[in-house]
């Protein structure tokens, strides 16, 4: 998954995978703050789940692709809190951020 981001001369910039802002995460957390969730596994674990929930919020698969996106943008932030829970929270807390993202 690549993400785009229009430049100010309204040129799309390429950002990182998934993968690429984990590894940043994990590089930029050092030492006590070392993230132990890796989002890459946790995206490739839930993402179909997530796009599944998603299309039937939003009726629009183009919808559902940006709030798991966003869903996951959310959960780099939110490492901590996520490594603190299991997999039937993380679950639930993904689709509470999912739905949360659809209302707003």
């Amino acid at each position: 998954m690549v993400w785009q981001q229009a430049n100010d001369d309204g040129e799309a910039n390429r950002l990182e995978s998934i993968d690429g802002f984990n590894k940043r995460v994990n590089t930029l957390a050092g030492s006590p703050w070392r993230v132990t969730v890796n989002v890459a596994e946790l995206y490739e674990e839930r993402h179909e789940g997530l796009t599944r929930y998603a299309i039937s919020l939003s009726r629009s698969l183009d919808r559902a692709d940006d709030l798991v996106q966003e869903t996951f943008v959310r959960a780099l932030s939110h490492t901590g809190d996520l490594q603190s829970m299991n997999q039937y929270q993380q679950e639930a807390w993904l689709k509470r951020v999912l739905r949360n993202r659809q209302d707003s």
